[in-house]
């Protein structure tokens, strides 16, 4: 998960270790480790790039969830410029929002606590990002194999359960993640049947093509196999979708053609 700034965030002082900014770190942990444990151990080496105090658009710290296919996850912060991780015994619930996981969990058991016999109620107006960690926390506590159903539609549901307004579909797109069996359930706004990929039924080597997928085209179950070749026409169609500003489409669509495929 890559949340969004919140209440005294801010990236570490710059240090001899190297930067890297936004989801370019998050893309370069994804593609070097694959435990909780090595993703907070990169953090010796490497930082969230911090811009000057006099940018021009200064940028707000964001935090992540981050999980393996062992199971184990972890909320990774920045808070006053220190890494702020918790996991294990200090992560009771796996869960984030756009608040710190210390306030958020004392919210939480403050809810949990006045509800304790009955699931915690959905607000009837737009939701603050306290509710939906607390909405969020207690729907995974509360779920049990033999009577929730299988975890992906019970995930999809606590993602609908939070949605910020009651009212209208918020979200451009939602996700849940079986890491244990390698594959990513989907739906978005514009196709709400629940898509899948299966990560074993691709070739990752450096020896095939790039492929891409349009997240809102009209498919449903299995598209593991309605991947196409990457080009930067196709990245720029897809972007064209989401109404971003021009220097941004130009900027994304030409991103991916400065990176190097290595084994």
């Amino acid at each position: 998960m890559y949340g969004e700034g919140f209440e005294q965030d801010e990236y570490p002082e710059p240090d001899s270790r190297t930067p890297m900014s936004g989801l370019k770190l998050v893309q370069y942990q994804l593609d070097n480790y694959s435990t909780v444990k090595e993703v907070i151990a990169s953090y010796q080496i490497i930082r969230p790039y911090r811009p000057p105090k006099n940018a021009a658009t200064p940028q707000r710290a964001a935090h992540w969830l981050v999980s393996d296919s062992t199971g184990k996850s972890a909320s990774i912060e920045f808070l006053k410029g220190k890494l702020v991780c918790h996991t294990g015994w200090t992560m009771p619930v796996k869960v984030l929002a756009n608040s710190t996981y210390d306030h958020s969990i004392t919210y939480f058991w403050q809810q949990r606590f006045k509800n304790f016999f009955s699931p915690i109620p959905i607000p009837e107006e737009i939701r603050p990002t306290l509710d939906i960690f607390a909405l969020a926390a207690d729907r995974v506590k509360r779920y049990r194999p033999w009577r929730s159903g299988p975890a992906v539609d019970y995930a999809f549901q606590i993602l609908q359960d939070v949605e910020m307004s009651p009212t209208y579909h918020s979200a451009l797109w939602s996700a849940v993640y079986d890491s244990a069996n390698k594959q990513i359930h989907f739906r978005s706004g514009n196709n709400d049947q629940i898509r899948w990929i299966d990560l074993n039924a691709l070739d990752f080597s450096c020896t095939t093509p790039v492929k891409v997928l349009d997240i809102s085209a009209d498919l449903s179950g299995d598209v593991s196999n309605s991947f196409v070749d990457y080009t930067k026409e196709v990245n720029l169609e897809m972007l064209n979708h989401w109404g971003l500003p021009p220097e941004a489409i130009d900027y994304m669509s030409s991103y991916p053609d400065t990176t190097v495929c290595t084994e």
